[in-house]
């Protein structure tokens, strides 16, 4: 599954893949799930090559059909 990103700073990560400590999301529960309990999810993309971000930084979390 495929996710769009939105920090608090205003950055937007597109169609990243999110990895958490139980594996690659398969939802928006999953992501929340990490962010709750982890202290921040790792992105996975052709232009962001695991790139962590803290829980506190996140704003929004979008599903992408693929």
């Amino acid at each position: 599954m495929l996710f769009n990103i939105i920090t608090e700073s205003g950055c937007m990560y597109r169609n990243v893949k999110v990895i958490s400590s139980r594996g690659f999301a398969r939802d928006k529960k999953d992501v929340k799930g990490a962010l709750k309990y982890e202290k921040g999810i790792t992105l996975l993309s052709p232009v962001y090559m695991n790139k962590y971000i803290e829980n506190k930084n996140v704003y929004s979390i979008e599903e992408v059909e693929e």
